[in-house]
């Protein structure tokens, strides 16, 4: 007797969200909250070769700079967003630090979720 079985498909993932994509949404979010004032900080990289030798270039006003600051309620805010699984360079961790040594909220973020609930704990 001759059975057939049904090869069975790997189950699609989820993709991961973008980290601007989960930025762009907390963002759109905060703009409608009264207790929000800040912006998105920006910080480019460029990649260039010289001579052979590979260079990074980044382009903030501080090393480690949350992607978000502003304030919530007049207390300063920063709000580093990460994609699911990631986690904050060294020198993002430190920015987070001094931070929140110095009185700022801090947050670390891989969604939406993750703000709304540091935030409702302020």
């Amino acid at each position: 007797m001759v059975y057939a079985h049904r090869a069975t498909q790997p189950r699609a993932r989820a993709p991961r969200p973008l980290e601007k994509d989960i930025q762009n949404t907390i963002m759109e979010w905060l703009e409608y909250q009264p207790l929000f004032f800040g912006w998105r900080q920006n910080a480019g990289m460029s990649v260039r070769e010289y001579k052979g030798n590979r260079h990074v270039f980044r382009a903030s006003s501080m090393p480690g700079i949350s992607d978000i600051i502003g304030s919530w309620g007049g207390k300063p805010l920063a709000i580093e967003v990460k994609r699911p699984g990631e986690k904050p360079r060294p020198n993002q961790v430190e920015f987070l630090r001094r931070a929140s040594e110095s009185g700022w909220i801090t947050i670390v973020a891989t969604s939406l979720d993750d703000v709304i609930l540091a935030l409702k704990s302020v």
